[in-house]
């Protein structure tokens, strides 16, 4: 980015990259220049800002048929309502901020800095913030806008600890005879000041100057040489400069093994960035800068410290705790502590007399529950059980990472009383539930007779060994009855069904609740397991073969291993695209099968089955009719039984004839050759193109990924023969049939 002089056309502002900042110009040259600057990424902020800020003064978004600035910069430059708003604000503050905007333009400060300084800046203090700001980093820089108001100077770096003031939004309605007292402070201290001076700064003045004590003294527990609590309360006698009497700052080699110790995060929020280390036992009250009196926090915290939002206790041996303001532990478990259990924090007020001693103190002694409260020992090996007890305390970092805050484990009682509310989803029954017979679990689901045998005999030898059932992977297309196998097992096993998605299961986390879920023999269904990541394929296999699970355990600094057992149980995984699961993975399925499309007569079987269980009256034509259209599925059969029912009962008739079911595919869309609309459009591509059709072309003609295509519209006409998949590409069978014809015709004539 390059600085010019200033052009002497009317109306110019600046020259920026080459294009000059001109006000007044027609529509279509601004719309023209905000593409520039959008494809000049940060380089063209500058003009971004410029002439989006003259479109929303001169109101140009109407004359481009649009409601509004942000519409049009989303539609024609993708920007968000956010950013908009940002570059317009910033845009009409630097037509008024020269200064700020020459710094810009000569390269002195980046656009990141700009955007912090218009918060505070003004033409008056403006010259200040940009030799600041040169000094500064960005995030430093916002630290400082943070810390100060409109209009005023940038604070010294160096006098204050570093930790941030909490300030407030206040507004209200006030009342003529507040209006004009406010108002009359504000006169006095502007004539002090000889300056402006804003609302914020007049009610400062106002409580500095206030007869009441509106900060009243606080108390901690005083401590020994030693560190350890004596159980005596001190006076909080800390000031904002720190004592040179007491033991010094913390040096950075102490600094570091703290940081490295609490694992370079903040104790209270978790947070990694700005992190400050923080004397538990302030050095003004005799605090020692030493390792069991200091913690990591970030500056957030830090400052919430400092101005007595939140209160932190306790020794890196015990365990920190943290308190609110009214002495309420922030620990989930202790969140709405007993006024009697609170810790005390602030003295209460003398009484007017000063005469009058105040009254006693309460006992800060917290029950010993509470003291007793840290970080709970994990062991190298837990199951199922310890993790649902400690399932509030565990928390997932990045990385693969788990660590536990502190706080008191679920009591096995309580775990029971959860888990009966929870019913199926709270943890393993003590009981498992009654099976059912396997023809009553298996009782509608038409399969191939091998397909049934095959898990009849799995089923029975299962429960007669003790055994979970092998783990199983189905593959085929949607609605062939893969959940519904899945149920017939588990009711028949007598256990209970846990149901995952695949595509749900990104994050090892998710699964890993679910696997500490699970009770003997349960079963445990993955619908398209193919969408999940390859980290939770890692968790699968070693559950698979060694029926555990190792975690990552983080202890402060450092991590270690811990195995989760897991007790026997069920996988069983489906999915319509086996090719993109990993090797290692499918090898470890005993029982591999494809359901694949049901044939006509079993898919007839199909539609009287449902008919009967849904007390729905339907003849065997109507049926074949259904199962016609139904693409070799049970789930579109009943869908479409469905539809022909909707269609009886507005006819008046108690039973599903066939002219009920021709007119309810009419209605659908359904051609003669019982293909839904979609699959129809597929076939009109193909008999319209001259030779065979690529994949993605036929996916662009009807407007679709190639994925929904391959997935949901091709199966079934290249099961039923009409489509035909060639090294070219997709074609009509009776055209490649065709071409082979002419091809040996034609080599024979050559032959001759």
């Amino acid at each position: 980015m390059s600085a010019h002089p200033k052009s002497s056309h009317p109306g110019t502002y600046a020259i920026l990259a080459g294009v000059e900042l001109i006000q007044g110009l027609g529509l279509g040259e601004i719309v023209k220049r905000l593409h520039l600057g959008n494809r000049l990424r940060e380089a063209g902020y500058r003009i971004l800002a410029f002439y989006l800020a003259e479109m929303a003064v001169r109101k140009l978004h109407s004359a481009a048929g649009y409601s509004s600035v942000a519409q049009f910069a989303h539609r024609k430059l993708g920007l968000s309502r956010q950013r908009t708003s940002e570059l317009i604000l910033i845009g009409k503050k630097l037509l008024e901020l020269r200064l700020l905007d020459a710094a810009l333009l000569d390269g002195s400060l980046a656009w990141s800095k700009i955007v912090e300084l218009v918060k505070v800046v003004t033409p008056d203090n403006q010259e200040v913030w940009i030799k600041h700001a040169k000094g500064r980093t960005v995030r430093q820089l916002a630290d400082d806008v943070r810390a100060a108001r409109r209009g005023e100077l940038p604070h010294d770096p160096n006098d204050g600890r570093g930790t941030p003031h909490t300030r407030f939004d206040v507004n209200a309605r006030v009342g003529k005879n507040t209006h004009n007292g406010l108002e009359a402070m504000r006169d006095r201290l502007q004539q002090k000041l000889e300056r402006p001076v804003t609302t914020a700064e007049v009610l400062d003045e106002y409580v500095r100057i206030c007869p009441v004590d509106l900060s009243p003294p606080t108390f901690v527990e005083e401590r020994d040489e030693n560190g350890e609590a004596t159980g005596e309360l001190i006076e909080d006698g800390r000031t904002d400069e720190l004592d040179p009497n007491t033991s010094g700052k913390t040096s950075k080699k102490m600094r570091d093994q703290v940081l490295n110790l609490d694992g370079r995060r903040c104790q209270h929020c978790g947070c990694m960035h700005g992190l400050h280390v923080h004397h538990v036992v302030y050095r003004s009250l005799g605090g020692r800068t030493v390792i069991s009196n200091l913690i990591c926090l970030c500056k957030k915290c830090h400052g919430l410290i400092h101005d007595d939002y939140l209160v932190c206790q306790g020794t890196r041996e015990e365990g920190f705790r943290f308190f609110d303001g009214e002495g309420r532990c922030l620990d989930d478990e202790y969140g709405d502590t007993p006024p009697e259990h609170r810790v005390p924090l602030a003295a209460p007020r003398k009484s007017a007399d000063a005469d009058e001693p105040a009254e006693p103190y309460p006992d800060p002694a917290l029950p010993p529950e509470i003291v007793s409260v840290g970080r709970p020992d994990v062991p190298d090996t837990i199951d199922g059980e310890w993790w649902r007890r400690h399932a509030e305390l565990i928390r997932f970092r990045k990385g693969g990472v788990i660590e536990l805050k502190p706080g008191r484990p679920l009591d096995i009682s309580e775990n029971a009383e959860v888990n009966a509310e929870e019913g199926a989803e709270g943890g393993p029954s003590e009981t498992k539930r009654t099976p059912l017979s396997i023809e009553e679990a298996f009782r509608g689901l038409v399969f191939p007779t091998r397909i049934h045998r095959l898990f009849e005999n799995t089923v029975t030898a299962a429960l007669k060994k003790g055994e979970p059932v092998a783990h199983t992977l189905l593959t085929g297309p949607p609605g062939t009855g893969k959940t519904s196998l899945a149920e017939a097992i588990a009711a028949a096993i007598g256990t209970r069904l846990h149901t995952l998605t695949g595509v749900n299961l990104q994050d090892p986390h998710t699964l890993l609740s679910t696997l500490a879920a699970l009770g003997p023999d349960d079963v445990l269904f993955v619908d398209e397991v193919h969408g999940a990541s390859s980290d939770v394929i890692d968790v699968f296999l070693g559950a698979m073969e060694k029926g555990e699970v190792t975690l990552s355990v983080r202890e402060g600094a450092l991590s270690r291993d811990v195995k989760l057992k897991l007790p026997p149980f069920t996988l069983l995984a489906a999915t319509t695209e086996e090719q993109d699961l990993a090797q290692p993975f499918k090898d470890r399925f005993g029982i591999r099968e494809v359901l694949g499309f049901y044939e006509f007569n079993a898919l007839v079987g199909v539609v009287l089955t449902i008919a009967r269980r849904k007390g729905i009256e339907i003849d065997e034509e109507a049926a074949s009719a259904v199962a016609f259209s139904a693409r070799g599925t049970p789930r579109v059969a009943g869908i479409l039984l469905d539809r022909a029912h909707d269609v009886a009962i507005t006819a008046g008739s108690d039973e599903i004839q066939p002219q009920h079911v021709e007119e309810a595919l009419e209605t659908l869309g359904y051609d003669d050759q019982g293909l839904d609309p979609t699959q129809q459009r597929f076939m009109e591509v193909l008999e319209t193109s001259v030779g065979p059709i690529s994949l993605a072309r036929i996916a662009a003609r009807l407007g679709l990924s190639e994925a929904t295509v391959m997935r949901e519209v091709e199966p079934w006409l290249l099961e039923r023969g009409l489509v035909v998949v060639t090294p070219r590409g997709r074609t009509l069978r009776w055209l490649h049939l065709l071409g082979d014809r002419a091809e040996n015709e034609g080599g024979n004539r050559r032959a001759l």
